[in-house]
């Protein structure tokens, strides 16, 4: 029993992936690049063209931390 209960509770932990995706956005931290932050949320690196359209981001080496990214 006590075993059940704690894998019930361990399937209520949201991913740090899914929490950002739940929110729609995500908060550039320093050492992050738009390939760190894709690999991050999506597990690869492939989203990085779309969060740069969705930000109106021309060149994707221009993030800085602090900056509000909306995720696709």
């Amino acid at each position: 029993e006590m075993t059940s209960s704690l894998v019930g509770s361990e399937m209520c932990i949201e991913t740090e992936a899914e929490t950002y995706k739940l929110q729609g956005y995500y908060i550039v931290e320093k050492g992050d690049s738009l390939a760190v932050i894709s690999q991050k949320i999506y597990q690869n690196k492939d989203m990085v063209p779309q969060i740069c359209a969705k930000n109106g981001i021309a060149d994707e080496n221009t993030i800085y931390i602090g900056q509000k990214l909306l995720l696709p």
